[in-house]
């Protein structure tokens, strides 16, 4: 396979179908299957990642529970040698038929522990503070991270 070819060192992008499911819970999230596109633009240098995701979904219900919400997810990473990330995110989401905002902003830390020759993961903690949220809805919250890491399974193309 070969790799796209870079228009600038460190910038990786992609394109791609996007699905939401039901959780079955109304209080835990949508009731209806949505898909749509998604967009993602990442570049990386010198221990900053800079990336911006951008996708939206359309439910396929005529009733009161069809949506069209679309979701903007920009995240400013610093990465020190040992492996430690900083991270400032948001996931904002904007739900079109009832003309609602929830923007959530995320501050966290985040380690990269080795267990084992060849098994990674990532653990990390983030503080979540929503200064635009339907009624009822958070103003603080706490993140756990668990991040599975798994090797390059081919090389780089020469």
């Amino acid at each position: 396979m070969v790799a796209p070819p870079r228009l600038v060192e460190g910038l990786r992008f992609g394109v791609g179908p996007f699905a939401l499911f039901p959780s079955g819970n109304p209080r835990l999230g949508l009731l209806n299957v949505g898909v749509g596109p998604a967009g993602a633009v990442t570049w990386q240098g010198h221990g900053v990642v800079l990336d911006l995701t951008v996708l939206h979904a359309w439910s396929f219900v005529d009733d009161e529970s069809d949506y069209s919400l679309s979701q903007i997810i920009p995240a400013v990473s610093y990465v020190f040698d040992t492996g430690t990330a900083i991270t400032v995110q948001s996931e904002m989401v904007y739900e079109w038929h009832s003309d609602a905002w929830t923007i959530p902003l995320n501050a966290g830390v985040s380690q990269v522990l080795s267990i084992g020759p060849f098994f990674r993961m990532s653990v990390g903690i983030q503080g979540k503070w929503w200064p635009e949220s339907p009624p009822g809805g958070p103003a603080f919250g706490l993140r756990l991270i668990t991040t599975l890491l798994f090797p390059e399974l081919s090389s780089p193309a020469s």
